[in-house]
């Protein structure tokens, strides 16, 4: 059996949402599978999640869905592909974990 990607050391994962607007499939099944490996989960320490306002309160629920059973907290999300500021806080708040 072909394994997947292992990550054997401490990580912050950056979370795409593609869903309905009901939220179903909020989470890509690669993540899914990616995040189904016990050393993939417990290295994992925080997220960034990425998302469409126009979805509304489904904004990047796949970083809630992930921070919720994974119990990592989301450091910011991020509409579309962001903006200088985005990047200066998630910059700043991933030093925390450095």
């Amino acid at each position: 059996m072909v394994k997947g990607l292992i990550v054997d050391e401490p990580f912050i994962l950056f979370v795409p949402t593609y869903a309905a607007m009901d939220g179903k499939g909020s989470v890509p099944t690669p993540m899914i599978k990616f995040l189904n490996e016990l050393t993939n989960r417990s290295n994992l320490q925080a997220i960034v999640g990425f998302g469409n306002r126009s979805f509304g309160k489904n904004f990047a629920i796949g970083s809630e869905v992930i921070s919720l059973k994974c119990k990592v907290p989301i450091l910011h999300k991020v509409e579309l592909f962001g903006t200088p500021e985005d990047v200066e806080k998630v910059q700043y708040r991933i030093k925390e974990y450095e």
